[in-house]
């Protein structure tokens, strides 16, 4: 399989001026639930293969989610626009 490649912002055309506003606010939006991935993937441990992780990895887990919740209860506190709210990124 080969390497993935990134191009640079400067060398490709796509900009979200060229990305309808209602699917950008839909991507935003599907962002938010990244993490919901992390907890998900434990249960269905537990559920389906009846195997706990060890001890170390579920901190390691519960530190992730912690650090999630900070960031979202501090973005409500200073009144950040959740992403796809207000002024959209690159429609300056």
């Amino acid at each position: 399989m080969p390497e993935p490649v990134i191009i640079p912002r400067a060398e490709h055309p796509i900009s979200r001026r060229d990305i309808d506003p209602d699917a950008l606010k839909v991507l935003y939006r599907l962002q938010q639930f990244n993490y919901t991935a992390l907890p998900w993937s434990i249960i269905l441990s537990l559920v389906v293969f009846k195997h706990m992780i060890d001890p170390v990895s579920l901190l390691g887990a519960l530190v992730i989610v912690a650090a999630g919740l900070v960031v979202m209860a501090r973005e409500r506190i200073r009144k950040i626009p959740a992403a796809g709210e207000g002024q959209l990124p690159g429609r300056e």
